[in-house]
């Protein structure tokens, strides 16, 4: 069984593994970056640490326009990136011997899909594809 953090992008639940969640941000400060482009939002000061903030479902080419103020921050294996969702939910445990391999599709990427007695079809999401998705991009911030 494993502990996965579920969020919403546009009306599906995700979810990720919560020992690859630093922390929940409840409406950190955000400071915007001049000339920023694309999913890169603004950063955050994180415990003396400055963070990217990275808005999930425009990377994701979701519709749904709001935004939950609260931010996932990941850990040190994706990079300390703290990540802005449709809405943030619940941690739920499920049987991860259970998930099945996803099916053809555009959307967000997954890992795999399980269903949930009480959260119905759950998809893990799949944070490694969208680090190299995101290194891949010319976000216009300067990086020298």
């Amino acid at each position: 069984m494993t502990w996965v953090l579920l969020f919403q992008l546009d009306d599906l639940t995700y979810g990720i593994k919560v020992e690859s969640v630093q922390e929940i941000v409840e409406k950190p400060e955000q400071y915007p970056l001049p000339g920023a482009k694309g999913c890169l939002r603004s950063v955050i000061n994180f415990h003396g640490e400055v963070l990217a903030v990275i808005n999930l479902p425009k990377l994701c080419r979701c519709k749904a326009s709001h935004l939950d103020p609260r931010l996932i921050v990941l850990t040190d294996e994706f990079h300390s990136l703290a990540v802005q969702v449709n809405s943030v939910g619940s941690v739920v445990e499920i049987d991860i011997d259970r998930v099945a391999s996803p099916g053809p599709g555009s959307g967000p990427p997954v890992l795999g899909t399980c269903q949930h007695d009480d959260e119905g079809d759950i998809h893990l999401f799949d944070m490694g594809s969208v680090i190299r998705q995101l290194e891949k991009l010319d976000l216009g911030v300067d990086g020298g």
